[in-house]
């Protein structure tokens, strides 16, 4: 029986929890598409650009100033000092909370000086990000002991329940939105969720007694390296679209955005992945050497697996996800669905191999991450998005992901050996170079549907013949997500 068929009761608990996760955020992003086809085939190009650049550019401040890397240190010293998990959450809660405040009031400041027309969308734009199951903010912080004692059932139904409340709002109003409207709908549908969550935890044993200052000074300490790296990735982001935005219009800024919109599912599988994968290996680091190789190996070898036979899968669907999400309001962008498909599952390989250095206090892997991704951006975006626009922008950041995600897995190289990371690269590179071309060109020699269907075998069956997916994984995956399913479908029940 081979080590990784050994889990211990902490990995098996975590892998349920990712099936869990990775069932009710499919559940949850159902809805969302049908939200999005909604607005998208309501509001025009232009509208729908506009309100796309206000949220991503509040986002990414609130990313950077705000979010910092604090779960992935949150949930890493939770682990490693069980002691202190009420300081560790009230430490995150209370400065993500002053930091929003802080943040807040600063766009609202430029807002009010440079664009005083759109302060009340801003206002509504970051109390939505701040509260919303979607982000990294304070509602997150929440979420901290159900993810640390790995209850994701319990923030799952949460989240399956905003997104119920917000799809049937935007029915209700389908007929009157706009950006202010759409945004409001947003807050209000996930304030019943962050309620419930904090009731249930009971906010004010974590709010009070306030954390220690010294304590809340070396958590900072250690969430600086990843806060650097936040920097440089928004740096990368906020460049990008902004030479999009001044080579072209914000209309490509909503293309971008609802393409982007489309090819959550990889997201959603990276982040269900995830879920499994840092406990798992931090896990292991407390063993053996050996056992953490391992799981390292195979952890990043599955993620490449399934997030390329998605993207594969996805990219030879892009006609129809274009039809049916945006009532063919996008039907003209099918391209840019494919390669942002291809963005997300080499953006998710580039944050798995991240993550594993933030499990082992690779702190110098962070920053140079970061650092490499915003030199990609500079390498390629004033060269690709002025001839390209909204395709420059996409291929831009395959390169830039490619070099950021290439820089990560040298440093995990060094700390568990180059075999190791030869092997997961060659394999990748492998079934990439097989299905990024299939999925791009399949659709001028056949039907989309009969295309998606030969990518499942054919992603599989070269995954299995390169030994990135094996037996044990394929056993392990369907046994923990029959219990997943089972699990979710009682809570689901009793709820």
């Amino acid at each position: 029986m081979t080590e990784f068929q050994v889990q211990t009761k902490t990995s098996t608990r975590a892998a349920t929890g990712a099936g869990i996760v990775f069932f009710s955020q499919v559940a949850g992003y159902g809805l969302f598409f049908l939200a999005q086809r909604i607005i998208l085939s309501t509001l025009s190009k232009d509208e729908y650009g506009a309100m796309s650049y206000t949220q991503l550019m509040c986002s990414l401040a609130l990313m950077v100033l705000v979010d910092a890397g604090m779960n992935t240190v949150a949930v890493r010293e939770m682990i490693a000092h069980p002691t202190k998990q009420r300081e560790v959450i009230s430490t995150t809660f209370w400065l993500r909370l002053i930091g929003t405040i802080v943040v807040g009031l600063a766009i609202l400041g430029y807002v009010l000086i440079a664009q005083p027309n759109s302060w009340q969308l801003v206002v509504l734009a970051i109390s939505m990000i701040s509260l919303s199951s979607k982000s990294a903010m304070i509602r997150s912080s929440v979420e901290l002991p159900f993810r640390e004692s790995l209850q994701f059932s319990t923030i799952s139904l949460c989240f399956i329940a905003d997104w119920v409340l917000y799809f049937a709002a935007l029915l209700y109003y389908r007929n009157d939105l706009h950006p202010m409207r759409i945004f409001s709908l947003q807050l209000v549908s996930s304030i019943p969720g962050f309620v419930y969550l904090a009731y249930r935890i009971g906010l004010w044993r974590i709010i009070f007694p306030l954390p220690e200052w010294s304590f809340v000074k070396d958590f900072i300490r250690h969430v600086i390296p990843l806060s650097s790296q936040l920097v440089l990735q928004n740096i990368h982001g906020s460049l990008d679209l902004f030479l999009v935005k001044t080579f072209s219009s914000a209309r490509e800024v909503g293309i971008l955005n609802a393409v982007a919109n489309m090819s959550q599912v990889i997201y959603t599988t990276f982040v269900a992945l995830s879920s499994v994968m840092l406990p798992m290996v931090a896990d292991a680091i407390q063993v053996t050497k050996t056992n953490a190789h391992y799981r390292i190996e195979r952890s990043l070898s599955f993620i490449a697996f399934a997030v390329i036979l998605l993207a594969t899968m996805l990219s030879t669907l892009a006609p129809f996800i274009a039809h049916i999400f945006t009532k063919d309001v996008y039907a003209d962008n099918v391209l840019q669905f494919q390669l942002q498909f291809w963005v997300a599952a080499i953006a998710s390989i580039a944050q798995g191999s991240l993550l594993i250095n933030a499990a082992q206090h690779q702190h110098r892997a962070v920053f140079y991450s970061g650092l490499f991704l915003v030199l990609g951006s500079l390498s390629a975006d004033f060269i690709l998005i002025p001839q390209g626009y909204s395709v420059g922008y996409l291929i831009a950041k395959m390169w830039s992901n490619s070099l950021s995600g290439g820089v990560s897995l040298y440093f995990v190289a060094k700390a568990n050996g180059s075999a190791l990371v030869r092997r997961v690269v060659l394999r990748t590179l492998v079934l990439s170079a097989v299905c990024l071309p299939y999925s791009l060109f399949s659709l001028r020699y056949g039907s989309q549907w009969v295309s998606a269907l030969v990518a499942i075998p054919l992603c599989t069956l070269l995954a299995w013949s390169l030994k990135l997916v094996g037996p044990d994984e394929i056993a392990l995956s369907r046994k923990l997500l029959g219990a997943a399913r089972n699990k979710f479908l009682t809570r689901s029940a009793q709820a």
